[in-house]
């Protein structure tokens, strides 16, 4: 029997179950899948002491994709060059942490790559670091948008007409619009999103949150995170199953 979870916080919205039961229909495995919620730093401390080992592997999510860096036996390269994983293989009494994110964002961008001039990220967590090495993968420029700017980040209050018409492609890694809280969005000034805009969501849950809702109503092109979702979640499945 496969045993498999999703630790983070909140986890209840997450379609990880339904998607990996799937995945352990489809090639015939016996397997579960548990919602782990861990909202702080000492109970993912108590769960690696007492739980972690009856694990085959766990999905991780936010808000501590950075947190569990450290607490891994190996990283694979793209989870250290990022700076954060979202998968962990327990195996052998060791936990190896992977970034699957990162081919999540690969695949939705697909349709985008011809058209994104500059980006605009908003936030500075774990997500937000995926979503950074794939656009410099793509050689497209951009710049993280954080509500406590450091180092070469902006500011929400710098974004203006003058900014968003430089930078036509936005892309949200914060939890704001996330069921429960749907009516929360980021502080950006949509009055100066237009047809020319591309906005992207790693939201699934809504699959329109009120950012992509406020962006639609201005004319871009909107996009949501479920593709990104169970792409990673196959590449995380491979990973818990070879």
């Amino acid at each position: 029997m496969m045993k498999l979870g999703l630790v983070g916080f909140p986890v209840a919205h997450s379609k990880s179950p339904k998607i990996f039961q799937d995945f352990f229909s489809e090639h015939k495995i016996a397997g579960t899948y548990d919602l782990i919620p861990l909202p702080t730093e000492a109970e993912i401390d108590g769960f690696i002491r007492h739980d972690i080992f009856a694990y085959d592997g766990l999905n991780v999510t936010i808000p501590f994709k950075e947190i569990w860096l450290d607490k891994m036996t190996q990283l694979s390269p793209e989870a250290e060059n990022i700076g954060a994983l979202n998968t962990i293989v327990v195996k052998n009494g060791e936990l190896i942490g992977y970034n699957t994110d990162v081919y999540g964002f690969m695949k939705i961008m697909q349709p985008y790559i011809p058209h994104a001039k500059k980006a605009l990220v908003l936030g500075s967590g774990g997500s937000s670091k995926a979503v950074k090495f794939v656009l410099s993968a793509l050689q497209i420029p951009h710049a993280v948008v954080s509500r406590n700017p450091k180092n070469m980040e902006i500011s929400y209050k710098e974004l203006n007409n003058a900014v968003l018409s430089e930078y036509n492609l936005i892309i949200n890694t914060t939890p704001l619009g996330m069921k429960p809280y749907i009516n929360e969005c980021a502080a950006i000034p949509y009055e100066f999103i237009g047809l020319e805009h591309i906005c992207i969501d790693l939201i699934y849950n809504p699959l329109k949150t009120e950012y992509l809702v406020r962006s639609e109503k201005q004319g871009a092109q909107i996009c949501n995170g479920f593709e990104m979702l169970k792409e990673q979640a196959f590449f995380s499945f491979n990973l818990f199953t070879q």
